[in-house]
């Protein structure tokens, strides 16, 4: 019997990981597949991996990135996670593009690259590369034409196939109507308080992040509309609560906030009027979330003010806007004195159809993702 090819993923970034979800059981058909992973992706992952009957292997947490680099090389070099049990060579690594700082991901790539292992990379964004290393893969798997035309201009060393969106694939097995149905009323004791969602990210160190979340917090004040305000902490937030600055934050300014009870963020997310963040990827959640209903039932606000904040972003994405709000996808608050504005703009079904429309129209289709991906594997075999 004919051994199948050995291909190892990596991910740490809960966006990576939802990427990876789809592709798993195809990917274990065809391949023995390796997944070498770091939280939040590790339990992520874990229990779609164990009904395939694989494992989700833990890469110890790594500081130094080359010294991580070396270990991973001995990862690749003398297989740490079998017991001789898989003696083929390594065909390929395919890994997620993380955000701020560095781990499996950029270690594992430079050390395929090192030592002429393809690399595959799925960019869950436009333009997203991580900077922090230098490193980048052969290939990457991109949302969409305008997302490979962004990377022609700015990686051109980088091959870029367009497959549409992974991590929004399984999105098309939800009924977003139906779950909020479900479980909105038990937020909702009095109909006329608006259900805001406050999705986080792990930037509580950027005393900008801070000063944006802190001027949301007292122009929010200010609102006349009754609202309740449901905080979703990003996974490498959640870790602990006490000392999230953000948690914190709207503790201080909201003592009724309510932390998001659900464990999946697309419950909470079909249960709010206004997805806000600053430019959290759930308000790309959210519009996909409302593109499968006959017409939309919230809209996804972007705080996009603070200047240092949106320097930092930029810089990170190497673009000089974000393409979400660049394309009329999301309603983006350019001055903190504007707050209210928007978030009664994102109320309006005016408003929220055009977003809607816009989403329709733009948003990358993800049914021939999987399908496209296993094909560019098989090419490079």
């Amino acid at each position: 019997m004919n051994e199948k090819p050995l291909l190892i993923v990596t991910a740490r970034d809960p966006a990576s990981a939802h990427a990876l979800l789809p592709l798993i059981p195809s990917l274990n058909q065809a391949y023995d597949l390796v997944a070498i992973l770091q939280e939040p992706a590790l339990s992520l992952l874990s229990d779609e991996l164990t009904s395939v009957g694989n494992l989700a292997i833990a890469f110890p947490i790594i500081k130094d990135f080359d010294q991580g680099t070396l270990e991973a090389l001995s990862w690749l070099k003398t297989k740490k996670w079998t017991q001789s049990k898989i003696e083929n060579k390594v065909i390929a690594v395919l890994t997620g593009i993380s955000g701020p700082g560095f781990g499996v991901d950029e270690m594992m790539l430079a050390a395929a690259n090192h030592l002429n292992i393809p690399t595959f990379s799925i960019q869950s964004s436009w333009g997203s590369i991580n900077h922090e290393t230098g490193v980048m893969p052969k290939v990457a798997f991109v949302l969409d034409e305008a997302a490979v035309d962004i990377n022609k201009q700015r990686y051109p060393q980088m091959k870029s196939i367009a497959i549409g969106s992974l991590q929004h694939a399984k999105f098309a097995e939800l009924s977003p109507s139906g779950i909020r149905d479900l479980h909105r009323v038990r937020f909702m004791d009095d109909m006329e308080h608006v259900l805001l969602g406050f999705y986080g990210q792990p930037l509580g160190n950027l005393e900008c992040y801070q000063q944006t979340v802190e001027t949301f917090c007292q122009e929010l004040k200010k609102w006349k509309r009754p609202f309740k305000l449901l905080y979703r902490p990003h996974p490498k937030e959640a870790v602990n609560l006490e000392s999230n600055p953000t948690w914190q934050l709207l503790k201080h300014h909201f003592p009724d906030v309510i932390l998001d009870p659900f464990q999946a963020v697309t419950t909470s997310l079909c249960c709010v009027d206004l997805v806000i963040s600053a430019f959290s990827t759930c308000g790309f959640d959210g519009l996909y979330l409302n593109e499968l209903e006959d017409k939309p039932f919230n809209a996804s606000v972007f705080l996009w003010f603070n200047k240092d904040l949106i320097h930092w972003a930029t810089k990170c994405s190497d673009t000089k806007d974000l393409h979400l709000v660049k394309e009329n996808l999301v309603l983006a608050v350019d001055n903190s004195n504007r707050l209210m504005e928007v978030l009664e703009a994102g109320l309006h079904e005016d408003s929220r159809r055009r977003l809607w429309q816009n989403a329709r129209e733009k948003l990358p289709s993800a049914r021939q993702a999987v399908a496209l991906v296993l094909n560019a594997l098989e090419a490079d075999e």
